[in-house]
């Protein structure tokens, strides 16, 4: 998939759905709600990356009146929609495009299920790194590729789930629906990836995969319990100072 090809692949009316009632989103609300309760009397400045329409952000902007919230999307049709719900948002490829934000601004920023769908995930960090305040947080998620299932799967010779070798079909794996991963990371792949951009890792946890029926929900319920093994990754990482 070409970059021009994946802006417009996220142009499309279906691709801008929201995941904000899926386990990883209430996980990353859970996680925001403690971190806004130890955070002293003072406004908190909030980026989403990736925020598709908005409705992670309506929910992280009623947790707390001292929120002050951003996101930023590649599609400019998701971003139309953050607007009308009246929050400030910026079409941009996070892959290659800086952010209109001064260095130092922001105390948390959050990209859920973002960086598996980056050509260029090492800038989209250096760029959150670089608006991100010294101690400021950031929470990531992504799919796990070395999940307890894609084990299974890769051994009986089965494509791994999340992964995708076509822009038009899914091959060698059960599933219809192409959703633009380009990147895939196992826990330790991801926490030596942050760790290297100077982003010092505070907590790992791991998360079901919302599309799973009850049977591998189940399953899926007990290995989230161990992130290396589980569907979903969720990392809290910390800014050094610089």
């Amino acid at each position: 998939m070409t970059e021009n090809a994946v802006s417009n692949f996220y142009e499309k009316e279906g691709m801008v759905e929201s995941l904000v009632d899926s386990d990883r989103s209430r996980k990353a609300i859970k996680i925001l709600k403690d971190i806004i309760a130890n955070i002293s009397d003072r406004d908190i400045k909030f980026l989403e990356i990736g925020c598709g329409t908005g409705e992670f952000l309506e929910r992280i902007a009623s947790l707390d009146e001292r929120l002050k919230v951003w996101g930023v999307d590649i599609s400019k049709l998701a971003i139309s929609k953050v607007k009308q719900k009246g929050f400030e948002g910026f079409a941009l490829d996070i892959s290659r495009q800086k952010t209109p934000f001064p260095d130092n601004f922001f105390d948390i920023i959050y990209a859920g299920d973002v960086v598996e769908h980056l050509f260029d995930p090492d800038f989209m960090i250096k760029e959150a790194k670089r608006v991100l305040k010294d101690g400021g947080l950031i929470i990531l998620s992504t799919p796990n590729l070395s999940s307890y299932y894609n084990r299974v799967m890769l051994l009986f010779g089965f494509q791994p789930f999340f992964s995708e070798v076509s822009t038009e079909k899914v091959f060698g794996r059960p599933g219809e629906k192409i959703v633009g991963h380009i990147r895939l990371y196992t826990l330790k792949s991801l926490k030596e990836f942050l760790s290297y951009y100077g982003l010092e890792i505070v907590k790992v946890e791991g998360v079901c995969f919302h599309a799973f029926g009850s049977l591998l929900r189940l399953a899926d319920k007990f290995f989230s319990h161990f992130p290396s093994l589980s569907s979903i990754i969720i990392v809290i990482a910390r800014n050094k100072q610089k």
